[in-house]
C-alpha cells in the first residue's frame, strides 16, 4: 500500500508509572516486521505495553505513520493508562512534531507479544506532510509521564 520509508527511527524509550488515547483518520494498515521501531512502558505497580511504529511514504510523497500495540498484566488498568498515554503522545521529525494523538494505534491481542506483534496489522494515518527531509529522524515521545 505504501512505499517504505528508508530513513533512520531514533526512539525516545519511556518509562511511565500510569498511562492514555483517541481516534484519526485511518487511511490504511501495514503488517508489522523487524523494520518497525519498539517502545515499551512498564506500568506501576504491574503491567506492559508494547508499541510497534513504523513511517511510510505515499506515491503523493506524504507520510504515513502506522502502529500497533499490546499489553500485558495489570488488568483493565494497563490498558486504561496505554490509551491515555497514547493520547498524549506523538511521532517527532526531526524534533517538530509529526502526528499528535496516537490512539489510532490498532490494539493487538496480547498472545503476539511473543512475536514482538510482528505479522500483526498496524493501523495507518497520512498526514498532510511531505517527505521533504531525505535523512530525517523521528521519535515517539509523550507529553506526559504519570496517570491517574
Amino acid at each position: 500500500m505504501f512505499k517504505k520509508f528508508s530513513t533512520k527511527l531514533a526512539v525516545c524509550a519511556l518509562l511511565l508509572t500510569s498511562s492514555g488515547a483517541f481516534a484519526s483518520n485511518i487511511s490504511g494498515t501495514e503488517t508489522v516486521t523487524d523494520n518497525y521501531a519498539t517502545m515499551t512502558w512498564n506500568w506501576s505497580p504491574s503491567g506492559t505495553t508494547v508499541i510497534r511504529w513504523n513511517i511510510y511514504v505515499t506515491k503523493d510523497d506524504f507520510l504515513v505513520v502506522c502502529g500497533a500495540y499490546a499489553t500485558q498484566g495489570g488488568g483493565s488498568s494497563t490498558l486504561k493508562f496505554s490509551r491515555k498515554s497514547l493520547r498524549v503522545s506523538r511521532i517527532r521529525r526531526d524534533g517538530a512534531s509529526l502526528i499528535r494523538n496516537l490512539d489510532f494505534f490498532a490494539r493487538v491481542p496480547n498472545q503476539h507479544l511473543a512475536s514482538e506483534l510482528k505479522g500483526q496489522q498496524a493501523n495507518c494515518v497520512t498526514t498532510t506532510t511531505k517527505d521533504d527531509m531525505p535523512d530525517a529522524n523521528f521519535e515517539m515521545t509523550s507529553d506526559k509521564s504519570s496517570f491517574r
